[in-house]
């Protein structure tokens, strides 16, 4: 995702997808459900500010003996993807009420990492890039065959994401397209190591991802717990919900790593360790 609507930041900086936050002005939203969106040029955005809440200081104590905030109160980003209120929750102008009740999973990733929600053909063909990259190579799958039972789903995610760097087919270009690319792939294949190390765990052997699936009912299907009969409603549903919480510990952390010119995996890797 971009930061603000300005000049693009270099390259390194960019298409970390839960990152920014953006709204579009009220008369420009939908009343209908997303899949049913025409084609039409993405709408105008509102870049918002990000302050910091809470902080500790830096240095506690200065010469004269005042203790210094830290970076409380600090305008940390103008972002370009989610608005987070008390009881209101905004996805680029879009109110999650509607998104959570009205699309699937993969139109909302469309819209955060796009900047507007997909047209028919678009989420069409976003699906079948999603799918494609859905399974893990012989060298990931052995990484979670020997990661003990005991790791956190943290570890998890953090260890094979920064190990799937070293087979990225963009690995050491970090061009914008480039780290878009990324972006899609990592979000293919993050459900499948998942499900992967659930299974692991209860001592099963992994199930393959169906690519006639969508992303909730496959990883309700590889992670065995699509027996109840609205399992991918409701993951759908949940993932979703979870998709992009503003500037919380994990994003501030990845703009951190991105911002020093490190690559997508490094950015997510270090996410993951903010969440642990």
């Amino acid at each position: 995702a971009v930061a603000g609507e300005a000049a693009p930041p270099p390259a390194g900086r960019i298409w970390i997808a839960l990152i920014t936050s953006s709204f579009r002005p009220a008369h420009a939203r939908r009343a209908r459900a997303p899949s049913d969106r025409a084609e039409r040029p993405p709408g105008p955005y509102a870049t918002c500010s990000i302050r910091v809440r809470h902080s500790t200081s830096v240095t506690t104590e200065s010469k004269r003996g005042a203790s210094l905030r830290g970076l409380e109160g600090v305008v940390a980003a103008s972002t370009a993807i989610c608005k987070v209120e008390a009881n209101s929750l905004v996805y680029r102008g879009y109110p999650i009420e509607e998104l959570a009740t009205t699309a699937e999973y993969e139109e909302v990733a469309y819209l955060l990492l796009n900047g507007d929600l997909p047209t028919k053909t678009q989420l069409r063909d976003f699906k079948a890039e999603l799918a494609k990259h859905r399974p893990l190579s012989p060298f990931l799958r052995q990484i979670l065959q020997e990661m003990s039972e005991s790791g956190t789903a943290m570890d998890v995610l953090r260890t094979v994401v920064s190990a799937s760097a070293a087979e990225d087919p963009a690995e050491g270009d970090n061009s914008r397209e480039a780290e878009y690319q990324k972006a899609v792939r990592l979000t293919a294949k993050l459900p499948t190591i998942l499900a992967t190390y659930i299974r692991r765990r209860k001592g099963e052997q992994p199930v393959p991802p169906d690519p006639s699936l969508g992303h909730a009912a496959n990883f309700a299907r590889m992670a065995g717990v699509d027996g109840h009969p609205r399992a991918a409603e409701v993951l759908n549903t949940c993932f979703i919900l979870q998709a992009e919480h503003g500037l919380n510990a994990s994003t501030f952390t990845a703009r951190i790593v991105a911002a020093t010119e490190a690559d997508m995996h490094a950015s997510v890797a270090a996410a993951f360790g903010a969440l642990k």
